[in-house]
């Protein structure tokens, strides 16, 4: 679009120039009010989308009364050369995406019609060529219809970015519950083997710690020495196992009370 309304202008300035007898200086400052307006709006656009609006749609739209004024210049320089007619084929593109779903096709209308018979109003002659009917006309219904599938294919484009932003958090959210899920499973396997191996070996070693005692008083006091040891390390085996227990996470009340 941008490459298009810059060069249309400059076509139109010299062919009004070598084809009409406009005056060089004055087919100049047609194309160049042209040009001048639509970079403004072109900027003024692009500072819109650095404020955000670039993550919602893939047009960056101007304002409408940027378009109105770019449209009113358009029809007065084609009172100065019928050259300059051809410019509407970007402007019909402009009038349909700023002005929107009403206004926009009745600016087309109006571009559409102006661009056929502005031709006429600078000659003495009332009668139009066939192409310079069906030139506009057909240029007019083509842009209408790249303006329905672009926005059909920019709706689509916003509901898949949706769906994608909604995959990835569900993904997210899968890898999370995972991920404790793990956690909890692992914790529960590391509380289950110290419980089945290390206290039960060490609550061997306080039963067989007090039999051997009582079977060897004369040795009484070691062994009771060894059964308090192992009964500390028993107990610390024990809260291991609780605190373990105690960090997995707890679906329910139900599943809570059971461990």
């Amino acid at each position: 679009m941008h490459v298009a309304f810059l060069v249309s202008p400059v076509v139109g300035a010299v062919r009004a120039v070598t084809a009409d007898g406009v005056p060089a200086p004055l087919a100049i400052l047609c194309a160049a009010v042209l040009a001048v307006i639509y970079l403004l709006g072109s900027q003024r656009a692009l500072r819109r989308g650095e404020a955000g609006r670039a993550d919602t749609t893939d047009l960056l739209l101007p304002s409408a009364p940027w378009v109105l004024a770019l449209t009113a210049a358009w029809m007065a320089t084609t009172f100065v050369s019928p050259s300059f007619v051809w410019i509407a084929f970007t402007l019909f593109f402009l009038v349909l995406f700023a002005l929107g779903p009403v206004g926009g096709p009745l600016a087309l209308a109006l571009v559409t019609l102006w661009a056929i018979v502005s031709p006429v109003l600078g000659r003495d002659e009332a009668l139009l060529g066939v192409g310079e009917i069906l030139g506009p006309l057909i240029g007019a219904v083509f842009s209408l219809v790249a303006h329905a599938v672009y926005r059909r294919l920019s709706r689509e484009t916003d509901r898949s970015r949706v769906l994608v932003a909604h995959l990835r958090a569900a993904q997210a959210e899968l890898a999370d519950s995972e991920r404790r899920k793990g956690v909890a499973e692992e914790r529960r396997r590391l509380a289950s083997d110290i419980h089945d191996s290390l206290a039960q070996g060490l609550n061997s070693i306080v039963m067989l710690s007090r039999a051997a005692g009582a079977a060897h008083p004369s040795a009484a006091e070691e062994f009771s020495r060894i059964e308090r040891t192992a009964r500390e390390n028993l107990a610390d085996a024990r809260g291991l196992v609780r605190d373990l227990a105690d960090r997995a996470p707890r679906t329910t009340l139900e599943q809570a009370r059971a461990r």
